[in-house]
């Protein structure tokens, strides 16, 4: 059986396509959002250097979260809370449409541990970066950015789809989840 996985990436350029895999969802079965989905914490810095947490909205609302968990370990990566869960982050992503259709969805992104960096330096550039530059003229491309960091959690957002890939059951949503019955309606159990 073919599998296919999304990565949507920039933002609201993103968004847009999200609908496309609705309509077409039978050949989708799991969306990994790839790190530069959250451009402002890739700008910031939280994503250039090089992470040793990450952070993965709504994984854990899907039985890939065994794969999730196992990708982590491999890469040396420890699960960090999502601080901006509260906030509703997952119901306001570019994959959010996807869960609605079932499509076990969920986000990655480095966290706020950086290796050799102050405890306190990706949130304070991220606070700095959201106040001062996300969704103005001020949010674009610098020169001196260094997106190594990316190699990381491409590393580990390729070893979770292949773990997802390659199991003998196509994954879903958990027991109960909202999205849980849209799944179903799909045909996956």
């Amino acid at each position: 059986m073919s599998r296919a996985f999304p990565a949507l990436a920039a933002g609201t350029s993103a968004g847009s396509r999200s609908p496309f895999f609705d309509l077409h969802r039978a050949a989708v079965l799991l969306l990994l959002v790839a790190a530069v989905a959250s451009p402002c914490r890739a700008a910031q810095g939280s994503e250039a250097d090089e992470p040793e947490t990450v952070v993965v909205t709504g994984a854990e609302r899907t039985t890939a979260w065994p794969a999730v968990q196992a990708a982590a370990k491999k890469n040396h990566l420890e699960i960090e809370a999502d601080q901006r869960a509260h906030l509703g982050i997952f119901y306001r992503s570019d994959h959010f449409s996807m869960a609605q259709a079932g499509v076990p969805a969920f986000s990655v992104a480095a966290g706020m541990k950086i290796k050799g960096k102050p405890k306190d330096f990706a949130i304070k550039a991220y606070k700095e970066f959201n106040d001062k530059a996300y969704h103005s003229p001020q949010d674009e491309l610098k020169p001196d950015w260094d997106f190594s960091g990316f190699v990381v959690l491409a590393r580990f957002t390729l070893d979770v789809a292949r773990e997802v890939a390659n199991a003998d059951r196509l994954p879903t949503w958990n027991s109960g989840d909202e999205f849980r019955a849209a799944r179903e309606k799909s045909g996956v159990k």
